[in-house]
């Protein structure tokens, strides 16, 4: 249930780091400050989908580092 919760959460991230991607103000200031907050969203949400569909697995990176 926990990991369904997380999974969720991930998602909803992951909407918002698009949504801030593709967002165009006008500004070019805004824009580029609202494109980093977007990677920072986008990035962890990703791995952490891809980590929900056993796609990537932790365990195996941390045993090969």
């Amino acid at each position: 249930m926990v990991e369904f919760f997380l999974f969720l959460l991930a998602v909803i991230f992951a909407m918002v780091g698009i949504k801030l991607l593709t967002h165009k103000s006008g500004n070019h200031d805004v824009d580029l400050f609202l494109k980093i907050i977007g990677i920072i969203l986008l990035g962890p949400s990703l791995w952490i989908i891809l980590e929900s569909f056993r796609i990537i697995k932790w365990t195996y990176i941390l045993n090969t580092a």
